[in-house]
């Protein structure tokens, strides 16, 4: 299993991170099966700037939760909520003890979840499931 994530995506990963590179901010993913391997569809953020701390991403659901709404009903149902993602400030893409704890509360509802952190340098993914954490090969795919 592999993370298929397309330019236009990254793209928007590499720019959040160069305007908000004081702070950790992030958001969730949209996505869907393709085949064994998990497409990223969509990267949505709410900045929430009162909130913003160098350390510590904190979610922000109700900012976004219409528009994830929004457009897993223009795809059909065919794109869901697949995972969270955020930025570390360096270059560290490991996820933390906080990001871990964050992602086992979220698999009680969910039976896996992606993690990506965007660092300086790199992107990781994680595959979060209610018995284990998998980092996964990220593939750049074409834009759809």
């Amino acid at each position: 299993m592999k993370i298929l994530i397309n330019m236009t995506n990254i793209q928007i990963l590499n720019k959040l991170y160069a305007e908000y590179k004081a702070y950790e901010i992030g958001g969730v993913l949209l996505g869907k099966k393709v085949n064994e391997d998990i497409l990223i569809t969509n990267i949505i953020f709410n900045v929430d700037v009162e909130k913003l701390s160098r350390n510590k991403y904190v979610r922000n659901i109700l900012g976004i939760k219409d528009v994830m709404i929004d457009i897993i009903e223009k795809s059909n149902y065919e794109v869901d909520y697949i995972g969270e993602w955020h930025t570390h400030i360096g270059i560290s893409t490991v996820f933390s003890n906080i990001d871990r704890k964050a992602m086992i509360e979220l698999i009680e509802d969910f039976p896996e979840l992606v993690l990506l952190i965007k660092g300086k340098i790199d992107i990781s993914a994680f595959l979060f499931t209610n018995k284990s954490i998998r980092k996964l090969t990220i593939e750049l795919t074409e834009d759809i």
